[in-house]
């Protein structure tokens, strides 16, 4: 096993060198574009700047990158936070080219500098996308992973554990517990993780067992000042202290620790709700689905004859559908069913094994050949971009719920319509109709509480990728 020391050596070296081709890729192309568009015109001077300001541009760029902290590996593997300090560097290098190029006093083309950060921008995000796939993809394969080492009751470990054994491109892999609540030898009850005995200390436990981090359950720790004497324990050593606090589903750039009389006071910022309803929302919704309509046209036209030459029935289906705030709403999609489907719906729902609320059959005989195909290729949900143009919808959001599923939802369900329902969400990017009633609304939920553009972006590139997958479309 590689030692997670050479580990981080590794991805951050990963990471400089995508970064590296991703700036060097965008100078090449804008300075060979710049001709198309440029001001001014190509000569000696204007090229020999060019081969000046290249190596330059680079190298400070990627300082940039670095000052902002793009570099610290704990970010690589899962959030925004990364791209988001990506972002923020190339926008402050922007203005630190510019300065530069001001104070030296050297001529350069103004179409080379706007399409440089046009271009290179959106490629170093992309680059860093493609690194963390990669990433992902080992991870889920076993290699590279931190050796996890669990601090708490026997039900904190078992949740700890689930959460982590469900997203193993998180790259961390339980190995134990420390349960200093109970007497041993002791039999584990909700988890298959061997028990340590807190007495044997953490820091042998951490030697004899290779492990990377030990992770901290809410409360494990009586006092703080133990806490504090645990730090100090490993001050120096490869193991690295995690604290895994009592909150729920709370984006990390919601959250602010400020020390008073010091001590870590953790601020949770109020939940974005509203950010998915404002203006710049809908008017990013409106402009886009209006473009992908225009663009997709043509598929939606050939989806339209092949759908009405499979049983001559009609269409398009329409369906009643519970929108924001409760609000009814008439949700149209290609008919991928018998023109009786809705008939046949009670003697089919024994079938159900995913979702205990909203019904989804992997071998649905209603479906019909053609549906199969645009089902596996969510093209049957095309023609929700009409409801988006409506305003019935969002691009993005949670998924549409039937009225007879909103009867059976409680409290926490109701606060999925605080917002537009949605094309496309967490839901469908994360695994779709295979997931169970609970980790739908805790995915839900989590987008709805946690709104951000930059989320909003993330899930549209996601999107494509499981629409080509077809996991869980069915």
């Amino acid at each position: 096993m590689i030692p997670q020391d050479k580990v981080r050596h590794l991805v951050r070296l990963g990471v400089l060198v995508l970064d590296f081709f991703a700036i060097i890729i965008a100078f090449t192309l804008a300075t060979h574009l710049r001709g198309d568009i440029g001001f001014l015109n190509d000569d000696a001077t204007l090229n020999n700047a060019l081969t000046r300001v290249r190596p330059v541009g680079v190298i400070v760029w990627m300082l940039m990158i670095a000052a902002f902290g793009g570099y610290a590996t704990r970010e690589y593997g899962a959030g925004v936070e990364a791209y988001r300090r990506v972002f923020n560097a190339s926008l402050a290098t922007v203005s630190v080219f510019a300065l530069g190029l001001f104070l030296t006093q050297t001529s350069l083309s103004r179409s080379f500098f706007l399409l440089l950060f046009t271009i290179g921008i959106p490629l170093v995000l992309l680059f860093r996308m493609t690194g963390r796939r990669i990433l992902h993809f080992l991870y889920q394969r076993g290699f590279g992973m931190k050796r996890v080492l669990i601090v708490g009751t026997d039900l904190q470990a078992a949740e700890l554990s689930r959460m982590l054994n469900r997203a193993p491109w998180l790259g961390m892999k339980p190995i134990g517990v420390v349960d200093s609540k109970v007497s041993f030898p002791q039999p584990t009850q909700h988890h298959q993780l061997p028990v340590f005995n807190p007495s044997d200390g953490l820091l042998p436990l951490a030697d004899n067992n290779d492990v990377d981090l030990i992770l901290f359950a809410s409360g494990s720790v009586p006092e703080s000042t133990d806490f504090r004497r645990f730090v100090w324990q490993f001050e120096g050593h490869h193991t690295q202290l995690a604290v895994m606090p009592s909150l729920v589903d709370v984006a990390a750039d919601r959250i602010r620790t400020r020390p008073i009389a010091g001590l870590p006071i953790v601020y949770v910022e109020d939940p974005r709700s509203q950010g998915a309803l404002s203006r710049g929302k809908r008017l990013f919704d409106f402009v886009l689905a209006s473009l992908i309509l225009i663009i997709i046209s043509p598929l939606m036209i050939g989806t339209a004859f092949g759908v009405k030459l499979t049983d001559g029935g009609p269409v398009l289906f329409k369906q009643t559908r519970v929108g924001r705030d409760g609000r009814m709403f008439t949700m149209l999609k290609f008919r991928s069913m018998v023109v009786d489907a809705e008939t046949k719906l009670a003697e089919l729902r024994g079938g159900n094994s995913t979702n205990t609320v909203m019904f989804k059959l992997e071998h649905d005989p209603r479906v019909t050949p053609i549906g199969r195909i645009i089902r596996r290729l969510s093209i049957d949900e095309l023609p929700q971009l009409i409801n988006v143009l409506r305003g019935d919808m969002s691009l993005i959001g949670p998924r549409p719920p039937l009225p007879r599923e909103v009867v059976q939802y409680s409290d926490d369900e109701w606060r999925r319509l605080r917002v537009r329902p949605g094309l496309t969400g967490l839901w469908q990017v994360s695994g779709r109709s295979d997931l169970s009633w609970d980790e739908t609304i805790r995915l839900d939920l989590y987008y709805i509480d946690n709104w951000s553009l930059l989320q909003d972006l993330s899930i549209l590139m996601k999107t494509l990728r499981a629409v080509l997958s077809s996991r869980g479309a069915y």
